[in-house]
């Protein structure tokens, strides 16, 4: 028994010395922890972070790593992850998590990354190129897609009790792999290209056209660089939802896959 017990003790000396080595190799390497801003609100959404309970999300409002968003009906999020994106839209009735956002070094040379798990629902978002030993992943019900400056939109529901999952690269590329349909697939996606349940697919350019519209609404999307509200202040429409023609054969718009319907709103910019 004495003997156990040393184990033990040896052991979890052990774990405590490899944490601090890992904590000082981070402190050294300069690892910072990235964050998300909440830019826009359109309807109604929640956050939660580990451990802590579920509160209505703000404007202005400061999302750490870990952070859980929840979009509800007729309602989105624009989020600004800054060099660990730098934008997402998160949309209506959909459930993400910013699960990793750290960074060490700045411009070219910083490495990053970034990790979201897309649960249910559609977002899209607008990544910087790269360097070559960062990371921007995002993990859905059936698989992870790696993105390398790109605009993607990824969407995920279930059918009849069944994830599914398409991945679009708008521009850019995707690596990822998906197992949807039973077996392990990877896939490589380029410019207008897709990945669904149904292997791998092109858009049309009116495909293409109706993402990148929503793409262009809001608060920051086309504007990489750094945003703070709308211009001038004033009130500007906010695409809330998109039913687009069904690409990878998932509709998940809830609407028949011949019937291409918006709903806009308007809001007040914020700053």
């Amino acid at each position: 028994m004495k003997q156990h017990r040393n184990l033990r003790t040896l052991l979890a000396a052990g774990a405590a010395v490899a944490s601090l080595c890992v904590a000082n190799s981070a402190l050294a390497q300069g690892l910072t922890q990235g964050k998300g801003v909440v830019r826009s609100i359109k309807g109604t959404a929640t956050y939660s972070t580990p451990g802590g309970s579920t509160l209505p999300l703000k404007v202005g409002a400061t999302l750490p790593p870990g952070s859980t968003i929840q979009a509800g009906s007729e309602s989105s999020v624009d989020v600004f992850l800054d060099i660990n994106g730098p934008t997402l839209r998160v949309t209506a009735n959909t459930i993400v998590a910013l699960d990793s956002l750290s960074y060490t070094g700045s411009g070219d040379d910083a490495v990053i990354e970034t990790k979201l798990n897309l649960e249910d629902g559609r977002i899209l978002g607008e990544v910087r190129k790269l360097s070559a030993a960062s990371k921007y992943e995002v993990k859905t019900p059936t698989g992870v897609a790696g993105i390398r400056g790109t605009k993607y939109d990824i969407r995920a529901r279930k059918n009849n009790g069944k994830p599914e999952v398409i991945y679009i690269c708008v521009t850019g590329s995707i690596v990822g792999a998906d197992s949807q349909n039973g077996t392990a697939q990877s896939f490589t996606l380029g410019d207008k290209n897709g990945f669904g349940p149904g292997g791998p697919f092109t858009l049309t350019d009116s495909e293409i056209a109706l993402i990148n519209d929503l793409f262009n609404q809001g608060t920051f999307f086309g504007a990489v660089g750094g945003f703070g509200g709308f211009a001038g202040g004033g009130e500007q429409p906010i695409l809330i939802h998109l039913a687009p023609a069904n690409p990878g054969k998932v509709d998940l718009s809830g609407t028949s896959s011949t019937t291409t319907t918006t709903t806009t709103t308007t809001v007040t910019g914020q700053n």
